[in-house]
């Protein structure tokens, strides 16, 4: 597995959900694995702890540990019968859609729109996608102004 090369940290929001650097770290590994459009699991990540342990230079056990305390904290998910993992919706509202505060209206849970389908800002890249039949598609340059906040 290719070792991540950098993680964005948002401090007070992993604070406020009272997260140590590591289970940051892991939640934002597993929000990127499960997120990649050439996943032969799209939607999950399948990586296993070994190799999460090696992207941080941790033991498994650490990243047993971490993930636990991760679902306990419902920031992220495990399917039972395979045992992959994905990051919730309240990993979603409260780290992805964090970097896009000051461009949605302060009307309460504003939720991205485009065409009426939802989407987001991806973090690395900066480009906007849209989720069409389960699967995230990058908008052309020039359609972020169609965006639409709605409650």
């Amino acid at each position: 597995m290719k070792k991540t090369s950098f993680t964005t940290i948002l401090h007070e929001k992993r604070k406020l959900l009272q997260l140590n650097l590591l289970e940051y770290c892991i939640a934002d590994t597993i929000y990127n694995l499960s997120n990649n459009p050439s996943s032969p699991v799209p939607g999950w990540c399948y990586a296993g702890k070994e190799s999460i342990a090696e992207i941080y230079d941790t033991s498994r056990q650490t990243v047993h540990n971490s993930i636990n305390k991760l679902i306990e904290k419902e920031l992220v998910e495990r399917n039972e019968e395979t045992r992959y993992l994905r990051t919730t919706a309240k990993w979603f509202d409260s780290i992805i859609l964090e970097g896009e505060k000051e461009e949605k209206p302060k009307t309460g849970k504003a939720k991205p729109y485009f065409r009426g389908s939802f989407c987001r800002k991806d973090n690395f890249t900066g480009k906007w996608k849209v989720k069409e039949n389960g699967s995230w598609l990058e908008l052309a340059d020039g359609y972020e102004k169609e965006i639409q906040w709605k409650d």
